[in-house]
């Protein structure tokens, strides 16, 4: 049940061969040459951000696409880089410029990334967020032999896009969910009116019924959440469950509560229930996979879920910063601490100098969890690589308390390292490590190269 944050990868030239049946509609008439004079561009009908005076940026790219880009004169806003996420609205036309086979529609979030867009990588970083533009490019390069119903060879198809500012981003966004809300309230009132159910009602808009009680806590934000669930639609199609054997996957599901890990309607519900509680919650489409749902589920476009949940346990995170301190105080250690959280102490002196930024460190180590379980070392033959081990120093090549650690080290100096999780293999752990489990290194500084 991951939530979909951000619109999924858009391979505009997949959805093009995919296109079977052209849509005739004259929405708008794209031009065929490169413009010399001053060309109006078409308004949109959500936000006058969008009215230009003239065309800007008009020229053919080595890939073969000839770009027109409309742009406000004033317009300040940079143009797109690798990397960022816009905001679009993409419609493909035929080779007249005024036959349209698909209109993509309104799409947020979208990475800027070449293979996202292909061929319109190129002209898509030529836009800034108030842009429209128009795309034209011949229908054999962009298809090749693979040529789709809707185009001929030897012709061309047309690629109109407006990039939106964030604040009409937002504006689309928001329009969308309140009149969406709206059409999921009306039909949630009339299932509970047809299903005899009375639901509490949240101030985000979500309903949830409580089926059995609970007798733990109230789980809060970044704890941990261990639930047991089944999904169906109003209709009461299933499509999901960690509990029916039909859907494979027969497990507890964990995540972080309120850290965007499900969708939004998980979140809140959860809020609302204490460990052991059973419920029925009741999701607006907006709440969960609004127009974009996971690709190849059963969940389509603006569909309202029901989920019947279970909260089977909480587990909260050990703050970072208080990992050692029942192992210090039970042991007797005085560590330093630095400004990050890592505690150290030298326990041999070196004489050499200590390593800078880039600079290759050579060490010794022998690695090991609270309990004492030895998990790597290149000093033991039992791990089977004894030699010095060898790192660019703040290269970001080792955890960040190796960075941290050596840097304070001279050549020559022998140190034992305590680094807490978020400073080693935080939550993922790695191999013998598990999840969120704090290190013990005795490291010995070699050499400095």
């Amino acid at each position: 049940m991951k939530q979909i944050l951000s619109i999924a990868l858009l391979s505009i030239s997949s959805f093009v061969v995919a296109q079977n049946k052209p849509t005739v509609a004259a929405k708008q008439s794209l031009p065929k040459a490169p413009v010399k004079s001053v060309v109006a561009a078409t308004k949109t009908s959500v936000t006058d951000a969008h009215k230009h005076t003239r065309a800007v940026n008009v020229e053919m790219i080595k890939t073969g696409l000839q770009v027109y880009i409309w742009h406000w004169d004033d317009n300040q806003l940079s143009k797109a880089k690798e990397g960022d996420q816009v905001a679009l609205h993409a419609r493909l036309f035929g080779n007249d410029g005024k036959t349209m086979i698909n209109d993509f529609g309104f799409l947020n979030g979208v990475p800027v990334q070449r293979q996202n867009f292909g061929f319109m990588y190129e002209g898509i970083l030529k836009m800034a967020p108030g842009d429209s533009a128009v795309f034209s490019v011949s229908t054999d390069s962009m298809f090749g032999k693979q040529m789709p119903p809707f185009a001929k060879t030897g012709e061309k198809v047309n690629y109109s896009f407006v990039m939106y500012t964030k604040e009409a981003a937002q504006k689309m966004v928001d329009e969308k969910k309140k009149m969406h809300a709206t059409t999921d309230e009306k039909k949630l009132k009339e299932y509970f009116a047809a299903h005899n159910i009375t639901p509490t009602k949240t101030a985000e808009g979500m309903y949830y019924v409580i089926t059995q009680k609970g007798n733990g806590e109230i789980p809060q934000t970044g704890n941990e959440v261990v639930v047991n669930y089944s999904g169906k639609l109003l209709d009461g199609t299933a499509f999901d469950s960690n509990v029916d054997t039909a859907f494979h996957h027969v497990q507890p599901f964990k995540f972080k509560l309120n850290t965007h890990q499900v969708i939004q309607g998980w979140d809140i519900g959860f809020s609302h229930l204490s460990k052991g509680t059973k419920a029925t919650l009741y999701v607006p489409s907006c709440l969960a996979y609004c127009d974009q749902p996971q690709p190849g589920s059963k969940i389509k476009p603006n569909d309202i879920l029901i989920f019947e949940v279970e909260l089977v346990d909480i587990n909260v995170p050990l703050d970072p910063s208080k990992q050692f301190d029942k192992y210090f105080a039970e042991n007797h250690i005085k560590a330093e601490k630095t400004p990050e959280g890592l505690y150290y102490v030298i326990t041999q002196q070196g004489t050499g100098d200590k390593p800078k930024v880039g600079q290759s460190v050579v060490a010794n180590y022998t690695g090991k969890l609270l309990d004492g379980k030895k998990f790597d070392s290149n000093m033991e033959e039992e791990f089977h690589h004894v030699q010095p081990f060898s790192f660019a120093l703040g290269q970001h090549m080792v955890i960040s308390g190796w960075d941290i650690g050596f840097a304070l080290l001279n050549k020559g100096a022998k140190a034992t390292l305590y680094i807490p999780s978020n400073l080693a293999y935080g939550e993922n752990g790695q191999g013998p490590i598990p999840a969120n489990a704090p290190l013990i290194f005795d490291v010995e500084l070699v050499d400095i190269k």
